[in-house]
């Protein structure tokens, strides 16, 4: 399933993360999708910047700032996710999470790629 994922995240360009979310989401409980996510995403995006500084391309000032707000911003997002699954006692609210960051992403990707397309033509 990895192997998978990881072959049509590099013929299509994104992180493996999204396309073996939905995969595991199939008998598997939330905690576990959701870490083997965070931890594909994370190989994936360390292996592109290793590319990128390997390649020669460099913004690490821009990088190192974005690394910073990024996380920062998974901190937060891991205290909210924590407090309100302790306090609703509900494992399903990182399922829930994770299809509507997909769904919105999904949206967005499309519509900005739809514009692009519009203002090409």
């Amino acid at each position: 399933m990895a192997l998978l994922a990881g072959v049509l995240g590099g013929v299509f360009g994104i992180g493996g993360g999204i396309l073996i979310s939905p995969l595991l989401q199939v008998g598997i409980i939330p905690e576990v999708t959701s870490t083997t996510c965070s931890f594909t995403v994370l190989f994936s995006s360390t292996m592109s910047a290793l590319q990128y500084l390997l390649l020669g391309i460099e913004h690490v000032q821009a990088a190192l700032i974005l690394a910073i707000i990024c996380f920062v911003a998974s901190l937060l997002g891991l205290l909210v996710a924590q407090r309100t699954i302790r306090e609703y006692e509900r494992a399903s609210i990182t399922v829930f999470s994770v299809s509507i960051v997909l769904c919105v992403s999904n949206v967005l990707m499309t519509s900005f790629g739809a514009i692009k397309v519009w203002e090409a033509y």
